[in-house]
């Protein structure tokens, strides 16, 4: 069976020829979202682990159990839109993502430099944060290209009008 794509009607016809089958979304940060999102549940198992496992109870260390909730919170949509934002090339999605990325970043930071942990705890932030400057790092390179790659199909696009237009 060959399924045949319906053409796009309307203003947006022009524009969908010029996408063709090139993609610039970005392998290393492909491969980054994957290697944060298998880690993700070992790391929040430890975190857990670590405060259930201190002497007393949850609201004993308050504010380290805070962050850690905040830091388990926020990981799993940084990572749904960091997959989402490079897969579909969406500046915004991957904005998006750049921003809680650098907010995970700052209580990963936190957290490794205030908090009194265990080893395994202090090891598993370690690991996380090199992650998470990784993925901040490779997102820029990803922002920029597909930006570019948006502004000139935006540019076709343009050209492509002002031809019809003065046709």
């Amino acid at each position: 069976m060959n399924s045949q794509v319906p053409p796009v009607e309307g203003p947006l016809s022009l524009f969908s020829g010029f996408r063709g089958k090139r993609t610039v979304g970005h392998v290393n940060l492909q491969a980054l979202i994957f290697y944060q999102s298998t880690l993700f549940v070992l790391w929040a198992l430890v975190l857990l682990a670590s405060i259930a496992l201190q002497q007393g109870s949850f609201g004993r260390n308050i504010i380290r159990t805070a962050i850690y909730i905040v830091m388990v919170a926020l990981e799993t949509p940084r990572l749904a839109l960091g997959y989402i934002g490079n897969r579909r090339e969406q500046v915004l999605t991957l904005m998006a993502f750049t921003f809680l990325t650098v907010t995970q970043s700052a209580l990963a930071v936190v957290s490794i430099l205030l908090i009194d942990q265990q080893p395994l705890e202090h090891g598993a932030h370690i690991v996380y944060t090199f992650l998470i400057f990784g993925s901040l790092i490779t997102c820029v390179p990803a922002i920029v290209s597909i930006n570019r790659d948006e502004v000139a199909r935006f540019a076709l696009l343009y050209w492509q009008l002002q031809e019809n237009h003065t046709s």
